[in-house]
């Protein structure tokens, strides 16, 4: 079986995580960006933080992935609201810490300085959990600097994975 390079963002870093763990064979890297996992503040402040941070990186967003994000959220919390909300309440409930020392493969961990949703010390706990990993800070931006910073973001990742890929 072919192994695969795996990035997971936010819960998807948590099902990511999660996978890498599990299933090793799997797994050739694991790309983790400001990911969930690692509970670090009660569900209310990490809410209240959630709106000051989408206020916060405003002026780095742009126009279509406002719209999308916007739309993915407003569909989402309409008409599958119940889904929604376990969806949420689980990425900021679930903690990995017993899983994360399971990982085997090269992981990468991404994260955005000014993060408020999964905040740097989240991020310095995966790096101590996930032994080897390599934890990149991109400095002035926040939980969805992927989205907004496509070239930094991909620059960062095929980096990585060229890395990977040389070694074998």
């Amino acid at each position: 079986m072919k192994k695969v390079h795996v990035i997971g963002h936010s819960l998807g870093g948590g099902i990511a995580a999660t996978l890498a763990a599990l299933k090793p064979n799997l797994v050739k890297s694991l790309i983790l960006v400001d990911s969930t996992g690692i509970p670090v503040e009660p569900v209310p402040f990490v809410l209240a933080q959630r709106a000051i941070e989408m206020t916060a990186q405003t002026p780095q967003m742009r126009f279509p992935q406002v719209l999308q994000i916007f739309q993915a959220f407003s569909y989402n919390l309409l008409f599958r609201s119940q889904n929604t909300i376990k969806a949420l309440m689980l990425s900021l409930e679930k903690d990995l810490k017993t899983l994360l020392p399971q990982i085997q493969s090269p992981c990468l961990l991404l994260w955005g300085a000014n993060d408020l949703t999964t905040p740097l010390k989240a991020a310095q706990e995966f790096s101590q959990l996930i032994k080897g990993s390599q934890l990149i800070i991109v400095e002035g931006v926040y939980h969805e600097w992927s989205i907004f910073f496509v070239e930094r973001f991909t620059n960062l990742v095929f980096d990585f994975i060229n890395e990977i890929e040389s070694q074998n």
